[in-house]
């Protein structure tokens, strides 16, 4: 989902293969994708003008320009940002360096390849023409150990640190962390509930420091807490990490050192929330 920089529209993509735009409590119109397609995220650009769209299936970016009269999306009127074949990009955002360089840099998520692949942004001079991306760098979502062995190891979320500093990466179904300490519960959980358990394997999450050339500097893998990292999100002060953790039906609280970037231990967390697909910070 992404909201309109004048909080007027709000964006929503479709694994089906669809955007749907809502404006004003209505739908405002409604773009599907080829048979092939599978939109995963929806990102709206640093000037407001443009939404890319991750297309997991048919390995590309679509770039769509939002018409600033009509406030609508104008249909494949933008070049595509193709990926390698099986790269399988899910989700992707754009970071610029605190400098006056005015860069602007593009890091997409692979799923299939565990791999975040980094562009330079280039707007056109004309309003409405296409963005040009120029790539200039692409990490194991691993580190330079590279993917570990195994079928279903797939990577998922990326955030930037509220700090501008870091990226981190989530990866599901890599189990690097054989044991994994949790914090006691002192709620008592409804009759029949899951045996809860104090330690538990873990699937990791990936640090990196963001370089000004747009590279990505590898720092570490930490524990995600549980199973299938799908969504994580730092709090505004960046000292913490929520962890939804899809198949472990638990969400995890994550101390982290605002200073080095590096995420520890588990401070507090919730079992028995199911299928944790999305997790978020109040206001």
């Amino acid at each position: 989902m992404a909201i309109s920089q004048q909080q007027t529209n709000i964006f929503f993509s479709s694994n089906g293969g669809a955007i749907s735009i809502y404006g004003n409590d209505n739908l405002t119109q409604v773009l599907p994708f080829d048979l092939d397609g599978a939109a995963h995220q929806t990102i709206l650009d640093p000037t407001g003008a443009y939404i890319l769209v991750p297309d997991i299936k048919a390995d590309i970016v679509r770039v769509y320009y939002i018409d600033p009269d009509l406030n609508l999306l104008m249909p494949w009127t933008q070049e595509p940002l193709k990926m390698l074949p099986g790269f399988g990009p899910r989700h992707a955002v754009f970071w610029s360096p605190k400098s006056d360089s005015g860069e602007i840099f593009l890091h997409v998520v692979g799923e299939y390849e565990n791999s975040i692949d980094s562009f330079r942004v280039t707007y056109p001079d004309e309003a409405g023409g296409d963005l040009a991306f120029e790539k200039v760098g692409s990490t194991s979502t691993f580190g330079p150990n590279g993917r570990p062995p195994g079928s279903e190891i797939f990577a998922a979320e990326i955030a930037i640190s509220p700090d501008n500093r870091f990226i981190v990466v989530s990866n599901r179904g890599d189990q690097s962390f054989v044991s994994f300490d949790l914090p006691s519960l002192d709620e008592v959980l409804p009759p029949g509930s899951p045996v809860v358990k104090n330690a538990d394997s873990s699937d990791s999450l990936a640090s990196f420091e963001a370089q000004p050339d747009g590279s990505l500097k590898f720092m570490e893998l930490s524990a995600a807490g549980g199973s299938f990292p799908r969504s994580f999100e730092f709090a505004p002060s960046g000292d913490m990490v929520a962890v939804g953790l899809q198949k472990s039906g638990r969400v995890v609280i994550l101390k982290r050192d605002v200073e080095s970037g590096k995420i520890g231990e588990a401070l507090t967390r919730v079992e028995g929330l199911g299928n944790v697909t999305c997790i978020t910070w109040g206001l």
